[in-house]
C-alpha cells in the first residue's frame, strides 16, 4: 500500500505543473492567505454532517487513518486532497468544513471548504441526493465573506478574498449518479447533449465565482469515472471492466471544459484559471497499480469493494481491507457473499423494465464475484497463520426466498384473519390507491411525460376487486365480524385528475425536492392542505374520538370488539415506493 507521504508527493506532482497558481513551496511562507474550496465528496471535509441527506460518512470505518481516528465526515480513511493541498501551500494542516459547528475565527482567515458530497454541476444532481448545490455553495460563500469582514475588517478581508487560492471539483456525480443511474436525464438528453448541459452549468458557476471575488482558480477535471469500483460493478458487465462510455464522456467534458476555461482567461480581467487534469495520472495508477505502490485498483477497500460508499460502508455490515484487519490482530472473519443484487426493489424499478423483473446482469456479476472470492478466501486460510475465514453464501437462500416467498415465513400483520383471531370484530380495510399515479411511479415507468402507469393501476384494481370478494366471504364465515373494504381508488383518482375541484393545484408531483421520487424527511416538507389528510390516513392516533353514543367520529372504548380497526394494505406488493 502506498505511504501517505508518497501520496502527498503524487498530488503535488499533479498540481505543480500549473505554476501560475501554485509555485514551489518556500518554507514558513504560505503561498496564499487562504484556500477556499467548492465541490463534491472528493473535497468535502464534513459539510454533509449537518444537513438532511443520506449521503454521509461521519462514522467508522471512515477516518480510521485520520488524526485521532476520528470520522470527520470526509469520504476517506484519512486526509482528502484539499487537506494535502492546504498543507503543501503552507496554509494549514487540515481544511475544515464551513458548516463545522466548531469552526473558529482563525479558520475563516485561512479558508474553508463549502463542498458537499454527491453535488454536481447539473442542478438536478444535488436535488436528487438532498445535498448542497454549487449555487447554494456560492450563497454560503457570501455568508462566509460577511463573517470574514467581521473578523478581519474590510481591507484585510478584501485582500484575502482576492489573493486566496480557490479549488473547484464537481462533475463525477453528474455522470455516475444522475445520468447513468437514474432515468431523469436520459429521457431528455443523449450523452453529448448532457455533457453540454454540464458545461453550461460549469462555466456559469466559474463566472459567478469570479463575480464573487475569486481570481486564482484551479478546476479539478473529471477522473476516469468509468473505472471507479461502483461503476465497474454497475456498468462494466460480468467481468467489471472500466466503462468506456463513461470514460469517453469524461474525456469529452474535460477537453471542452479546458477550452471554455481558456476563453474565460481571455475574457475576464485579472483572473487566472487552470484545469488540473487528473484523468491521465489516475488512469495510469488504475492500469498499472504496482508501478505506484498499489496492489488492487479494481475494488474499493470496504466490504466487498464493489459498491460500498457512504452509508453502505460502515462499521456494522462492512469490514475494511482484509490485510489491514489481519495486521491489526483479527484472526476470525465471517464474510457475507453478495446477494442477488439485481432483485433489490430499487434495482427492479430502475433497471427491470415495466414489469420490474430482476436485473440479470447484476445477478450474474454477483455470482461471478462470489465464486472466485471463495477461492481467494481459502487461499488466505492457507497462507495466513492462525486465521479462520468463512464466507456465508447468502445468494442462493435469498434467491429462493424471492422466487418462492410462500415457502417461507412472512409477516402476516396485514392479514384480516390474524386480526380476528386477536379479538378484532369491526375492521375497515383501505384499498389500494391508483398506485401508478403516485409521483415516484410516474417518474419510473411513466416515461418522459410522466403519465400514470396503467399497468400498476390495473393491478391495483384487480387486487381490490378480488380482495372485496374475499372480504365478503370472511363476513359470512367468521362469527360476529364486520369487515368492510374502503375503496379509495376512485376518489383518489378523481382528486389526481381534477385537483382544482378539491382545493389543490398540483397532483403530478410530490412536495419535496424535485417532487419526482424523493421521500420527505421532515414534516416541514409537506404542504398544509395535504399534511392533515395524510396524517389522518397514516396515523390512527390523529383520528377524532367520541363516545359510542355520539352521532359521528370513531369509537373509543375499552374492549377490543368495540373498536373499529383500520388495516392499510402493504403497498410494497405492487410498488417499491
Amino acid at each position: 500500500m502506498i505511504k501517505e507521504t508518497e501520496f502527498i508527493e503524487f498530488i503535488v506532482l499533479i498540481v505543480t505543473p500549473y505554476n501560475r497558481l501554485i509555485k514551489m513551496y518556500i518554507a514558513n511562507s504560505p503561498l496564499a492567505p487562504a484556500l477556499i474550496v467548492f465541490g463534491d465528496s472528493i473535497v468535502d471535509p464534513g459539510n454533509n454532517n449537518g444537513i438532511k441527506t443520506i449521503v454521509k460518512c461521519n462514522f467508522p470505518p471512515y477516518g480510521q487513518n485520520f488524526a485521532g481516528q476520528i470520522p470527520t465526515g470526509r469520504f476517506c480513511n484519512g486526509k482528502i486532497p484539499t487537506d494535502i493541498i492546504a498543507s503543501k501551500l503552507g496554509i494549514k494542516e487540515y481544511l475544515p468544513a464551513y458548516l463545522d459547528p466548531e469552526l473558529s475565527p482563525d479558520d475563516l482567515l485561512t479558508g474553508v471548504s463549502f463542498a458537499s458530497g454527491a453535488s454536481g454541476y447539473d442542478p438536478l444532481t444535488a436535488k436528487i441526493q438532498s445535498v448542497i448545490s454549487p449555487s447554494d455553495q456560492l450563497k454560503l460563500f457570501e455568508e462566509y465573506k460577511e463573517k470574514l469582514r467581521a473578523v478581519a475588517g474590510e481591507e484585510r478581508a478584501a485582500s484575502i478574498i482576492s489573493e486566496s487560492f480557490y479549488a473547484v471539483c464537481f462533475g463525477s456525480d453528474d455522470l455516475a449518479n444522475t445520468y447513468f443511474t437514474t432515468p431523469f436525464r436520459k429521457a431528455e438528453y443523449d450523452l453529448p447533449s448532457y455533457v453540454d448541459l454540464m458545461l453550461t452549468s460549469a462555466v456559469g458557476f466559474l463566472k459567478e465565482l469570479y463575480a464573487a471575488g475569486a481570481r486564482k482558480i484551479a478546476i479539478i477535471s473529471l477522473p476516469p469515472i468509468g473505472c471507479v469500483p461502483s461503476q465497474r460493478t454497475l456498468q462494466g458487465g460480468i467481468v467489471r471492466e472500466c466503462s468506456d462510455t463513461m470514460n469517453e464522456a469524461a474525456v469529452a467534458f474535460n477537453s471542452q471544459y479546458n477550452d471554455e476555461i481558456q476563453n474565460l482567461n481571455r475574457e475576464l480581467d485579472g483572473v487566472t484559471m487552470a484545469l488540473v487534469d487528473i484523468y491521465g495520472s489516475l488512469l495510469d495508477i488504475i492500469q498499472h497499480p504496482f508501478n505506484h505502490g498499489f496492489e488492487v485498483s479494481t475494488k474499493g477497500c470496504c466490504g466487498t469493494g464493489l459498491l460500498e460508499v457512504s452509508v453502505l460502508c460502515n462499521g456494522v455490515t462492512s469490514s475494511t481491507c482484509d490485510d489491514e484487519l489481519y495486521a491489526s490482530g483479527a484472526r476470525k472473519f465471517a464474510i457475507i457473499s453478495l446477494p442477488p443484487i439485481g432483485c433489490l426493489p430499487f434495482q427492479r424499478t430502475l433497471r427491470g423494465g415495466i414489469t420490474r423483473e430482476c436485473f440479470d446482469t447484476f445477478n450474474e456479476a454477483a455470482l461471478a464475484f462470489n465464486s472466485p472470492y471463495n477461492i481467494e478466501i481459502q487461499k488466505l486460510n492457507s497462507e495466513l497463520d492462525g486465521v479462520k475465514i468463512a464466507i456465508a453464501d447468502i445468494y442462493g437462500s435469498i434467491m429462493d426466498l424471492i422466487q418462492n416467498p410462500i415457502n417461507h415465513e412472512v409477516d402476516e400483520s396485514c392479514d384480516a384473519k390474524e386480526l380476528y383471531a386477536a379479538g378484532a370484530r369491526k375492521t375497515a380495510i383501505i384499498s389500494l390507491p391508483p398506485i401508478g399515479c403516485v409521483p415516484s411511479q410516474r417518474a419510473m415507468p411513466g416515461g418522459i411525460t410522466r403519465e400514470c402507469s396503467d399497468t400498476f393501476n390495473e393491478a391495483a384494481l384487480a387486487f381490490n376487486s378480488g380482495y372485496n370478494i374475499e372480504i365478503q366471504k370472511l363476513n359470512n364465515e367468521l362469527d360476529g365480524v364486520k369487515i368492510a373494504l374502503f375503496d379509495i381508488f376512485g376518489s383518489a383518482m378523481d382528486l389526481i385528475q381534477h385537483p382544482f375541484n378539491h382545493g389543490f393545484e398540483v397532483s403530478t408531483k410530490g412536495c419535496c425536492g424535485t417532487g419526482l421520487i424523493k421521500l420527505c424527511s421532515s414534516d416541514t416538507n409537506y404542504i398544509s392542505q395535504s399534511r392533515f389528510a395524510s396524517d389522518l390516513l397514516r396515523c390512527p392516533h390523529h383520528w377524532p374520538s367520541t363516545s359510542a353514543s355520539s352521532n359521528g367520529g370513531f369509537y373509543s372504548a375499552s374492549t377490543a370488539d368495540d373498536v373499529i380497526y383500520t388495516l392499510t394494505l402493504c403497498r410494497g406488493d405492487v410498488s417499491s415506493s
